[in-house]
C-alpha cells in the first residue's frame, strides 16, 4: 500500500531538515490524493527548487508511473500554484508543457524516468507523494 524511500526521506531531511516526504503507490485522483497527503498530515509536495525536485522524485524511487504533487492552475488557467496556495516559481515542465490538452489538463504529475512534468487531467488516477513538517523528537521526561 505504501511505498516509503528510507534513504530518499533521509536525503531529503537533510537537505531540508523542516520537511519530510512520503511516496503512497495507492492511485488516485489529484483531488483525493491531496485529502489522503491532509489525512497523512500533509499536503501534495510542492516543488521550489532544482534541489527539492531532485529530492522528490528520489523519493518517488523515479518511478516511470505518473505521479500527482501539488501543482495545479485550477483556479485560473495558467496560472500555476502548489497546493497551499502559493505562487510557482520553479519549474521542471517536459517538451511542450504544459499544454493543457483538451483543455482539460489542470493537475502537475512526474511524467517518465526523466522528472519532467506533465499537466494531465486532474481525474485521472496516479501514484503520488506528500510532504509535512518533521516531527521533532520527543524528549524524555525524567
Amino acid at each position: 500500500f505504501v511505498k516509503t524511500a528510507t534513504a530518499a526521506t533521509l536525503l531529503a531531511l537533510t537537505a531540508n531538515a523542516s520537511l519530510q516526504y512520503k511516496a503512497f503507490a495507492t492511485k488516485l485522483t489529484w483531488k483525493n490524493a491531496g485529502a489522503a497527503c491532509k489525512k497523512w498530515g500533509g499536503a501534495l509536495a510542492s516543488i521550489k527548487s532544482a534541489a527539492e525536485q531532485e529530492l522528490v522524485f528520489a523519493a518517488t524511487k523515479r518511478t516511470s508511473k505518473p505521479t500527482w504533487f501539488g501543482a495545479n492552475d485550477i483556479k485560473k488557467e495558467g496560472a500555476w500554484r502548489w497546493a497551499d496556495g502559493s505562487a510557482m516559481k520553479y519549474h521542471n515542465w517536459g517538451a511542450n508543457e504544459p499544454n493543457d490538452y483538451n483543455h482539460s489538463e489542470d493537475c502537475a504529475a512526474f511524467w517518465g524516468r526523466s522528472g519532467k512534468w506533465n499537466d494531465w487531467f486532474c481525474t485521472k488516477t496516479a501514484q503520488y507523494i506528500c510532504e509535512k513538517n518533521r516531527e521533532e523528537p520527543k524528549a524524555e521526561e525524567e
